[in-house]
């Protein structure tokens, strides 16, 4: 499934809304009863800017690596520890190299000798010919292959060092010093601070195509009270086979504003653009009455107190509330409780402790 509009509607699902509602019971005719009036839950209507939707997440390092040798050897160094903040190109660890040099004094002294026969070869060969083309080409062989080998010899030497690969914090130290490793069997994971993201998980029925520049917020599990913009960066063309769900990545917008820190774990609400903002308004499911037509209304609270029958169009349902997409308008007021017992014209007014409609 591709992931159309994701963070328009605020990474909510489609439903057959009309169909889940017409199967609610029908609603029983009530006649209003004069000047009496009866306690209802009434709402005034705003826009919604953050989906009640919400996705768990954890907080990572967009620029993290685990670092390992290219080649097997005994750990000789290892200069940084967990925490500590580390510069690109910076010697992080190192191999004992004794053989490796070794190896390589080997490569020069076979080299320099090749170059030399291949010297006195081609002089001989320029002046007299006392030699075939045949031999100068095997002389020509031997110093290539010689060169190859003091380019690997010194290619390995170099491999015996870990770096840095930018600049960042050592989040892991996964081995101990003297230690033998194999090749890529990570030593060290270090991670970007400056850079930190949220992944989280979206389940396949609930999973559309974000647009660049969505938004979302976060509110971080030990930081109560604080939330944090976030920006949507990228998402995993394919569902996880076992879960069935699809990753999302998100970006922080000011990733030093606090004490955030990879690892954490994180709340995410997806934020409504304002076009979706205006179109659409968020009313609880139960106030949403089927008619005998086929269509849905709402009971409007007029400013007298009495309640009148509006109809609505509606769109998606987030959790126990529906999108309305016709009919009402920031600052309307709703009955969303015990909407099957009143009736055109009926007077109502806020229920209060201790009241039941």
């Amino acid at each position: 499934m591709t992931l159309r509009q994701h963070y328009r509607h605020a990474l909510v699902f489609s439903a057959l809304t009309i169909g889940l509602l017409g199967c609610e019971q029908a609603p029983v005719e009530v006649k209003a009863t004069g000047d009496i009036s009866r306690p209802a839950m009434i709402v005034t209507l705003q826009p919604q800017g953050i989906s009640q939707t919400q996705f768990t997440g954890v907080v990572r390092s967009a620029e993290r690596a685990e670092l390992a040798f290219k080649q097997s050897g005994k750990l000789a160094s290892m200069t940084v520890q967990e925490g500590d903040k580390v510069s690109r190109g910076q010697t992080l660890a190192t191999l004992d190299d004794a053989e490796l040099k070794t190896a390589l004094n080997s490569a020069n002294v076979e080299f320099k000798q090749a170059q030399t026969d291949f010297d006195r070869g081609n002089k001989i060969f320029s002046t007299s010919q006392a030699i075939s083309r045949s031999d100068l080409d095997q002389l020509k062989v031997k110093r290539d292959l010689a060169a190859n080998k003091v380019a690997k010899a010194q290619q390995d030497l170099a491999n015996a060092s870990l770096n840095a690969p930018f600049d960042g914090t050592v989040a892991q130290k996964l081995v101990n010093n003297f230690a033998t490793v194999q090749p890529n069997q990570p030593v060290y994971v270090v991670h970007n601070p400056a850079n930190l993201e949220v992944m989280i998980n979206v389940p396949g029925k609930l999973f559309l195509e974000p647009n660049a520049g969505q938004r979302a917020v976060a509110e971080i599990e030990g930081l109560a009270g604080q939330r944090f913009g976030l920006t949507y960066r990228y998402y995993a063309a394919d569902a996880d086979p076992v879960s069935q769900t699809y990753q999302v990545v998100l970006g922080f917008d000011d990733p030093s504003a606090a004490n955030l820190l990879p690892g954490m774990s994180a709340k995410v609400y997806p934020v409504m653009d304002s076009a979706a903002q205006n179109q659409h308004l968020l009313v609880p499911v139960d106030a949403v009455v089927p008619s005998n037509t086929g269509s849905q209304f709402v009971w409007l609270v007029n400013a007298d107190s009495s309640v009148a029958k509006r109809s609505i169009r509606v769109g998606n349902i987030l959790g126990n509330q529906i999108q309305v997409t016709e009919g009402l308008s920031p600052g309307d007021k709703i009955v969303v409780a015990g909407v099957h017992a009143l009736a055109e014209g009926m007077k109502v007014h806020p229920m209060q402790s201790g009241e039941s409609n």
